[in-house]
């Protein structure tokens, strides 16, 4: 399973019932707004049906979630809510150095379990695709965590020689251009 899934999955949990009470709301309001709407009743009626899919998708998900946090040691629990859930009053964390390496290894570790267990559980990269990348919140969670975690991502052999040949290339001009000017 893709852990980027899993790492939205997790930002993602603290705000998932307050989306879905937002769903609501804007489900009431279409609803009683609905005779100053001129557009087609079928079409009203979709939208709606449409919004509920999507907090029933939120619903879904969370309860993934949680049963995927239970399979976790109560430490892993506690790393995770740190990170994604900003628990920050958390006293069994006080023995753990929170900016060591061995804190960010083990934060990976737990993610892969976390994207295992999601997967077992029926969260599959499809069921993602299908159910989750429809709710707009979700979508744009999702390419946010991966542009803030590519970021943050070595590159890999093959892009630092291309970008060594690049400011080669870029040094190299700009050393015949002085030559031409001198």
């Amino acid at each position: 399973m893709n852990v980027y899934y899993a790492k939205t999955a997790l930002y993602a949990y603290p705000n998932l019932e307050a989306v879905a009470e937002q769903i609501d709301e804007h489900v009431e309001r279409s609803a009683v707004s609905s005779m100053d709407n001129y557009s087609p009743c079928i079409e009203q009626c979709q939208a709606i049906v449409d919004f509920t899919y999507q907090k029933d998708c939120l619903f879904a998900l969370k309860l993934l979630i949680e049963d995927a946090l239970i399979k976790l040691k109560k430490i892993e629990r506690d790393l995770i809510g740190y990170k994604y859930f900003r628990e920050r009053n958390n006293q069994d964390l006080s023995g753990i150095n929170l900016k060591s390496r061995a804190y960010f290894r083990r934060q990976t570790i737990i993610i892969a379990k976390i994207a295992k267990i999601l997967e077992n559980l029926g969260a599959t990269d499809k069921w993602f695709e299908e159910t989750c990348m429809n709710v707009d919140f979700f979508k744009n969670l999702h390419r946010h965590t991966i542009e803030h975690e590519k970021s943050y991502e070595k590159p890999n052999k093959k892009e630092q020689s291309e970008k060594k040949e690049k400011n080669t290339e870029v040094s190299n001009i700009a050393t015949s251009q002085n030559r031409l000017i001198a």
